[in-house]
């Protein structure tokens, strides 16, 4: 994360790979965000490197060779990976321990499928619908650039 020029595998795989080790590997990611830097600014640095734009940390007691074989897949992919050479405290911004059931509105799914395509997000985290099919198994409902008006969209207010 961070890095520049930004590209899918830099920018987007990443959240494959976090998705892959919370599911995959009960690993809990955590994202590190300086709260009180500015735009563009660091998050942390360690070993003379300065790490922007939100990166993942992957907690050093969580990894074992099967853990460090999923990191090596998605480096093969084009993730960029560093590893600590000794021990950095980071700012937290969350950690994340499992995925949302998402829900993307149809009328707009063009716009967000290409962001999971492009993290390798499997389809099975996601589905496409119209507010009024949530129900209590749906977590977040993705809507951009929508025109949401109330006889369709209603349903968000008890959702």
């Amino acid at each position: 994360m961070g890095v520049s020029p930004q590209t899918f595998e830099n920018g987007l795989k990443p959240y494959g790979l976090v998705l892959d080790l919370v599911e995959n590997y009960n690993v809990p990611v955590r994202w590190a965000i300086n709260p009180t830097k500015i735009f563009g600014g660091i998050d942390f640095s360690h070993n003379g490197h300065d790490y922007k734009g939100g990166p993942f940390v992957i907690p050093f007691e969580f990894r074992n060779a099967a853990v460090d074989a999923a990191i090596a897949s998605w480096v093969a992919l084009g993730v960029e990976v560093d590893y600590t050479v000794s021990e950095v405290i980071i700012p937290l911004n969350s950690i994340f321990s499992g995925f949302n059931n998402v829900v993307i509105n149809a009328d707009n799914e063009d716009l967000v499928i290409p962001y999971f395509e492009n993290a390798e997000i499997p389809t099975s985290y996601y589905s496409v619908g119209f507010p009024d099919d949530l129900d209590i198994c749906s977590d977040v409902y993705v809507m951009p650039h929508a025109d949401p008006e109330w006889a369709t969209h209603q349903f968000l207010r008890d959702f």
